[in-house]
């Protein structure tokens, strides 16, 4: 995170924190532009200086950035690396000595940028780095090489599994990408994180599983923070409320105190404390793996939907994740044959206020074959995917719509949830009034 440590009004450079190795005391790296003045320093609890180490002069050789990112280890907080211009350098006495790695390459800087991802609890000497779009990993005792299968553009920020060395993930400016085998693959896993609108992506983390919650990733991007779960990390749903209106530039994550700290451009950082956050239900991919083999039955997951207008008039777009296809036990309405078959969706929208509208569209926002019914604020929508459009294993392309057509009701927030209902039998409008007529959707017929 780049913020003014040195309180001197240099224009600072990068802060890395040790917070575990002294128990109740930190160790701050920190300097000026150009690593102009780098020193380590030890504060009390209470934030009070107890002792500053100067780390300069620096190698003769280490030809510094304006920003120089600055990574501890995540295994050995007595190792730090340095990404500097013209090679990477590595310390293992916290900084006093720094040796180059001797790849010659510049790791990313400016504008936030910090791919370097160092350290695991199985292999201390892991290391990812980025450089323009490429990436480089480290693993054990070999050298850095590069890993030819990363094909995204330029790599803004890189985190690790500080538990396993093989996973780590990556973000450029549109996507976000995962490795399980320490870059040998890079698939993405961007999902449905651009219907949301992030903006440019700026910054990743990686949230450990706790006591009954999976692991989760974290991206800060222009509009906000969006998190995705395991064991895929591609189903995305924005995090947090009242981020002021800035780029998120970076981000932290605290295990010992189990807060999130988002650095933002200009308008300071922000905390949010992650042992308070629920892990969201089972997606449609689990559902659809528990449908039985026989037609007819009914399951569904709820959803909370927070909708919110700043301007007006104004349209917010929720993806709907229906990754999977169902291979039928027998025939089915609509199929013709036996396989793999899309199923029939219904969702029912609870406490839609009359205010908004919803309409079904593809990604394209083109208007989408579907039956709708509404009663007050309850609201069932029903449709089939086209079989030209799904696609076994990935999202289908297919959002709904909420348009606000009350410009008094801008600016106000409404809770609403939403029932996602599959079926082997076709859902039209008499099972759309029979289901938004009851107070909860049934668990099968």
């Amino acid at each position: 995170m780049v913020v003014d440590e040195l309180g001197e009004g240099f224009a600072s450079g990068d802060v890395a924190v040790d917070d575990r190795t002294l128990g109740d005391r930190s160790i701050r790296y920190s300097s000026a532009q150009s690593l102009s003045g780098f020193r380590r320093r030890v504060f009390n609890a209470s934030n009070v200086l107890q002792g500053t180490t100067s780390l300069t002069p620096l190698p003769g050789d280490l030809n510094a950035q304006f920003v120089t990112p600055i990574e501890i280890n995540n295994a050995n907080m007595n190792r730090i690396v340095v990404g500097a211009a013209n090679d990477i350098y590595e310390s293992i006495d916290n900084g006093t000595t720094l040796v180059p790695l001797g790849v010659l390459i510049r790791v990313n800087s400016g504008g936030g940028r910090h791919p370097l991802a160092y350290g695991a609890a199985d292999d201390e000497n892991v290391l990812y780095a980025g450089t323009d779009a490429q990436i480089w990993v480290r693993t054990g005792t070999g050298a850095l090489t590069q890993s030819a299968a990363y094909a995204g553009r330029t790599v803004e920020d890189i985190a690790i599994d500080p538990d396993r060395s093989r996973n780590a993930f990556a973000v450029d400016a549109r996507a976000v990408f995962m490795t399980r085998d320490a870059g040998t693959n890079w698939p993405e896993v961007t999902g449905n994180l651009q219907m949301l609108v992030p903006g440019n992506l700026r910054t990743i983390e990686f949230i450990p599983a706790r006591v009954r919650i999976g692991a989760s990733i974290v991206v800060g991007a222009d509009n906000g923070v969006f998190q995705a779960f395991a064991p895929g990390f591609h189903s995305w749903r924005r995090l947090g409320t009242g981020l002021p209106g800035a780029s998120v530039r970076r981000l932290h994550y605290s295990a010992a105190s189990q807060l999130l700290v988002a650095g933002t451009l200009g308008r300071g950082a922000w905390s949010l404390d992650v042992s308070r956050l629920t892990e969201p239900l089972p997606g449609i991919a689990d559902l659809c793996r528990d449908l039985p083999s026989t037609c007819g039955r009914i399951d569904f997951v709820p959803e909370r939907i927070d909708l919110r207008c700043v301007l007006g008039p104004c349209e917010l777009l929720d993806p709907l994740p229906l990754n999977c296809a169902v291979k039928w036990g027998g025939r089915c309405p609509g199929c013709g044959i036996d396989g793999l078959c899309p199923p029939f969706y219904a969702i029912i929208f609870e406490d839609l206020d009359a205010g908004w509208d919803i309409a079904l569209m593809d990604q394209r926002k083109a208007a989408v074959k579907h039956d709708i019914v509404r009663i007050g604020t309850r609201v069932a929508i029903s449709f089939r995917p086209d079989k030209r459009d799904y696609i076994e294993g990935s999202i289908a392309p297919y959002v709904i719509a909420f348009r606000l057509n009350q410009a008094g009701k801008i600016g106000t927030t409404y809770t609403v949830k939403s029932i996602l209902h599959v079926s082997k039998s076709p859902l039209g409008r008499a099972k759309l009034l029979e289901l938004i007529e009851k107070k909860k959707g049934p668990a099968s017929k």
